[in-house]
């Protein structure tokens, strides 16, 4: 069936005034200043063609490095690097157009094996990165993508299983914007580095001397925040809008993010692209792996601000995260529009509710495993699990005890219900945290469709939708089930994507 018939439209409207009037701000005033140990935030650069629809891109090359995050105090590291960019710590941030065809190469020079995966993007299974797409070292992995979905913020990392968590905690991530021509359309701070600000936010532990340290064999929490590589970061914003693109590269918490002076502020997209309308709110959480993009309203001669940051999940780590200092300047001329997108997009519940769950994914394996917690993760990588018909919608379930991450690879979806209860506002995720303490079961269902498949290169295309679970034909997509727990056992699943037969 169409998605279409699953989905309400309308058009947008103004509804920011509605959403605005519930939110009261109180009199206490925190007076944000620089200290002598405060460092400026670093960006990372840029690799992108804005000119052109169909090009390549620079080489990226995996290297150990080292970095410091204090003064003189040097930490074992990894950076990517491009004949652009010579890069100690993270990747660059990759900025796409929708309707590009970009080719990429990513070259692994260091000592592991190790693999990408482009988290977000709505690409083929062959070139989505995963277990059946490692690179190993000295090698290079050769992909070209073709954008084809709206405006959002991705990012790519290595896989979050056995080596890739500490490669992504040394430093192997970076983000990945996709534009398109109505987001531009709506005059939103796009001035990266200025006004359109990336924080990709982890959490690290450091030694009596401050060099990182990382132990692979227990479920890691860091005690300390980093933004972008940098501890106790700040920033200088000229008046007007500002932009953050927040993604939690945390292993393990659920972040709450909040400016001072219980300031008002905006959220504008999810993980899969823009929401209806702006949200005024004074907290949003994000979950591992999630993103979400803010607004905020910053006034001339303002007093400086600065973002709060607090474990909601552990709840043994609260920090002023980034301080964001006003410089006495011109404002910026960019707006925050009423709609954010041509088509609001809403759920008919009605009308999903009387579909049959196609599939159900569940920790039942995983309460099974707990028995034996030899083994901290789920996964049968010679294994299909399902198939998925392209561009068919279907409502899955997702079935936990224990509190989990999910995400799903190659497509967004949309939250029908959680135990029951639909969600307060609509928007496009692929990764979501569900689930709470205890052994309470928790459901969820969501709405989603796949518009690529996930056959190999060069295979015969009706063999591959007659043979959905063989591994010969697919390069299957995956999901993750990836337990907040401390004793907690994780669970990765595959699943095809074929053409109607």
């Amino acid at each position: 069936m169409d998605r279409r018939q699953f989905l309400t439209v309308a058009s947008g409207v103004g509804a920011l005034g509605i959403l605005y009037s519930g939110l009261k701000t109180d009199n206490i005033k925190y007076e944000v200043e620089l200290t002598e140990s405060d460092n400026v935030l670093y960006i990372p650069p840029m690799l992108n063609d804005p000119f052109s629809d169909f090009y390549s891109l620079p080489t990226l090359t995996i290297n150990n490095k080292t970095h410091s995050f204090f003064h003189n105090i040097v930490s074992s590291s990894i950076g990517l690097s491009s004949s652009q960019h010579q890069l100690n710590y993270l990747g660059p941030t990759i900025k796409v157009k929708r309707g590009d065809v970009v080719k990429l190469s990513i070259k692994n020079q260091t000592n592991e094996v190790t693999m990408n995966h482009w988290h977000g993007l709505h690409i083929p299974g062959s070139v989505d990165g995963s277990p059946h797409q490692l690179i190993n070292p000295g090698e290079s992995w050769n992909t070209t993508l073709h954008i084809q979905q709206e405006a959002a913020t991705c990012w790519y990392h290595p896989l979050g299983y056995e080596l890739g968590i500490q490669q992504m905690y040394l430093g192997y991530a970076g983000l990945m914007i996709v534009e398109d021509e109505s987001n531009k359309s709506l005059n939103m701070p796009v001035t990266y580095g200025l006004d359109d600000i990336p924080l990709i936010v982890q959490d690290k532990n450091f030694d009596s001397e401050g060099k990182e340290i990382f132990n692979l064999n227990t479920r890691y929490r860091g005690n300390t925040l980093v933004i972008n590589g940098t501890v106790k970061p700040y920033i200088s914003v000229s008046p007007g809008w500002v932009r953050f693109r927040i993604v939690n590269a945390t292993q393990s918490r659920i972040l709450d993010f909040s400016f001072t002076n219980d300031s008002i502020f905006y959220q504008i997209a999810t993980d899969g692209g823009m929401l209806n309308a702006p949200i005024a709110i004074k907290k949003v959480r994000v979950a591992p792996g999630q993103r979400c993009e803010l607004m905020l309203l910053i006034e001339e001669k303002q007093q400086n601000i600065a973002i709060n940051i607090v474990d909601s999940f552990w709840n043994d780590l609260s920090v002023l995260a980034l301080k964001v200092l006003v410089e006495d300047v011109a404002c910026t001329d960019t707006v925050l529009p009423n709609s954010l997108r041509q088509n609001s997009l809403n759920v008919n519940f009605n009308l999903v509710d009387t579909l049959p769950i196609v599939k159900k994914i569940s920790t039942d394996e995983v309460e099974t495993a707990k028995k034996n917690i030899l083994e901290k993760t789920i996964f049968n990588m010679n294994e299909i699990e399902s198939a998925v018909v392209r561009d068919k919608d279907e409502v899955w379930e997702v079935e936990v005890k224990g509190n989990y991450t999910f995400h799903i690879y190659g497509t967004s979806f949309l939250v029908v219900s959680i135990n029951g209860i639909p969600p307060e506002s609509c928007g496009w995720l692929d990764t979501i945290t569900i689930g709470g303490r205890g052994n309470e079961l928790h459901k969820m269902k969501i709405l989603i469709s796949f518009n690529t498949t996930t056959y190999r290169h060069g295979v015969n295309q009706f063999q591959a939708a007659y043979n959905p679970t063989n591994l010969k034909y697919h390069v299957p997509y995956l999901y993750q089930l990836v337990s907040m727990d401390e004793q907690g056992v994780s669970k990765i699943g595959q699943f095809s994507v074929i053409e109607q037969t």
